[in-house]
C-alpha cells in the first residue's frame, strides 16, 4: 500500500511485465478508488495473449508472445536470478 493521498492527482503506474492483467487492474481499482484524476500504465514487457482480464497499458516498451519472462530488474526466482542485468524470454 501507499501513503502518498492521490486524491486529484494524475498517477503513472509502471510495471515490469504484464501479463493477465489481473493484478494491475486490482491496483488500478485502488487507485481509482483513492480519487485520482487520472491513471495511465506504462510497461516493460507486455504479454497480451496471456490476458484474463481486459486491459491496455498506454505506454509499452515490447510486446512479447506469451512466454516465460525473465526480469532480472525485479523477479528473483528460487533465489538465483537477482541481479540479472537482461531481459529474457522464449
Amino acid at each position: 500500500d501507499i501513503e502518498t493521498n492521490v486524491a486529484g492527482k494524475h498517477v503513472l503506474l509502471i510495471d515490469d511485465v504484464i501479463d493477465t492483467a489481473r493484478t494491475i487492474t486490482k491496483v488500478l481499482d485502488i487507485f481509482k478508488d483513492r480519487g485520482a484524476s487520472s491513471i495511465e500504465l506504462c510497461c516493460l514487457l507486455d504479454k497480451p495473449e496471456g490476458r484474463v482480464v481486459q486491459y491496455d497499458a498506454k505506454y509499452i516498451g515490447k510486446t512479447i508472445p506469451n512466454e516465460f519472462v525473465i526480469d532480472g530488474f525485479a523477479t528473483i526466482y528460487q533465489n538465483i536470478l537477482s541481479g540479472t542485468e537482461s531481459v529474457c524470454y522464449g
